[in-house]
């Protein structure tokens, strides 16, 4: 497994979400991570980018971006990693919301996670 997969599943299980997801980012030497995290109300990132409220957390990709200039993450690539109940991986396909946020940060190719062991790829 890929080290960048291995530090997103450490991400995920810090995570104390219902959906237990940790994503890295990877571009240059430059590395950052995030889990996901929920809220009784929206996360104040995602209601400032986000005109649909029925997202009330941060997403573990959106969390690896937060508060870093765009040109240390443009033409990176996103790890994302869910950590299912069981201990084993799930799926940890990018929502809809997250798939738009790394197109528009400039993420080039997302690796995530399967139900089955393995990873699927993302060009963008």
């Amino acid at each position: 497994m890929h080290w960048a997969f291995r530090m997103a599943e450490i991400m995920a299980n810090r995570s104390k979400a219902r959906q237990k997801v940790g994503a890295v980012l990877v571009r240059k030497g430059f590395v950052s991570g995030g889990w996901s995290q929920e809220g009784t109300k929206s996360h104040p990132m995602v209601k400032k980018y986000t005109a649909n409220r029925a997202y009330n957390s941060l997403h573990a990709e959106q969390h690896a971006l937060i508060g870093i200039r765009p040109e240390l993450y443009r033409g990176g690539t996103m790890y994302i990693y869910r950590a299912r109940k069981d201990g084993e991986q799930g799926l940890a396909a990018p929502c809809p919301m997250c798939m738009h946020w790394l197109t528009i940060a400039g993420i080039k190719k997302v690796f995530y996670s399967l139900d089955i062991e393995g990873f699927n790829k993302l060009i963008i």
